[in-house]
């Protein structure tokens, strides 16, 4: 059904009408979650790059649910075309669209001609390249994946746990909900919770488990080809950089309990944690301790292939 959205613009008023409890969600991500169990392990790597040390110890007091696989074009597209549904996207009658009301422009969320997605004009709706559905989403801003995981929220009725809009903030514990893996649950999940000593996740073989340049062809492929890490969690180490919660910030050799990064709020072009490397890149980059950044809205595209998977913290 198409119908006038109130906050549409006059010149465009068609918009698919949908919501949560008609939304038939096909391609869930939260049916496929690892459990990572809570404890303690030591982060980092005094052998790697500067910023991977000093090796510290890290306790998660929380368990959590990690994606088993990085979130794929069509399980990004499916939640576009809710939020378009639901009036959180409003479109012109051009690729203009944006994120109602007046928050994100779609070049905000993510970058289109990095990424497999695009909006057509003539089904109104957002639609996958041909072939691509199962394909790592990359060129997705900060931005892009934090509402993602709020839209997902939405349909599985848990809260929404980013706030804001040009500057975001995270609940990260104490609400169930789903966000971005902190950078310490990440390289906890990544090193089989703290007892695998493999140089990328899941082998020391990094052809067993990633795609790089090595072998990737110049291409990412299609999530969960290689063989998963000892969890069972796939494309940990390659394929696309993966976006982590927390703002970059120096390691101390201090045990730390629950890290969250710098804290506070990222909007614009603050650094945030990026890990695993991609297709793109050489091994030493998809090494498991190995650190990079982005920025919140991808304004330096100097790593624009980066995706995300998804955690819910209980």
């Amino acid at each position: 059904m198409r119908t006038h959205y109130p906050l549409g613009y006059s010149d465009y008023s068609p918009t698919l009408t949908i919501t949560t409890a008609t939304f038939e969600f096909l391609n869930n991500p939260a049916d496929n979650l690892v459990t990572v169990n809570s404890g303690q392990f030591t982060m980092g790597n005094n052998s790697g790059e500067a910023d991977e040390g000093p090796e510290h110890s890290v306790t998660l007091t929380n368990s959590f649910e990690l994606g088993e696989k990085e979130i794929t074009n069509v399980e990004f597209c499916e939640l576009l075309n809710l939020a378009l549904g639901q009036g959180f996207i409003k479109a012109l009658g051009t690729v203009n669209i944006t994120y109602a009301p007046g928050a994100y422009d779609l070049d905000e969320i993510l970058i289109e001609d990095q990424c497999d997605i695009s909006f057509s004009t003539t089904a109104h709706i957002f639609k996958v390249e041909p072939e691509r559905d199962l394909y790592p989403a990359a060129g997705i801003t900060y931005y892009g994946a934090a509402n993602y995981c709020n839209w997902l929220a939405s349909v599985e009725g848990t809260t929404p746990l980013y706030t804001g809009t040009s500057s975001l903030e995270c609940t990260v514990y104490g609400t169930t909900g789903f966000r971005l893996p902190t950078e310490a649950e990440w390289e906890y999940a990544a090193t089989n919770m703290g007892t695998s000593s493999t140089i990328y996740s899941g082998s020391d073989t990094i052809d067993d488990v990633a795609w790089y340049i090595g072998n990737a062809a110049d291409d990412s492929h299609p999530v969960g080809e290689k063989a998963a890490n000892e969890l069972g969690i796939y494309d940990m180490s390659g394929n696309v950089w993966e976006w982590c919660n927390d703002i970059y910030v120096s390691y101390s050799a201090d045990p730390v309990t629950d890290p969250i990064g710098a804290g506070g709020s990222a909007g614009g072009t603050t650094a945030v944690v990026i890990r695993g490397g991609s297709w793109e890149f050489d091994a030493d980059f998809l090494r498991n301790t190995n650190r990079s950044t982005g920025m919140v809205n991808l304004s330096s595209k100097v790593n624009t292939q980066i995706g995300f998977r998804i955690v819910k913290i209980n």
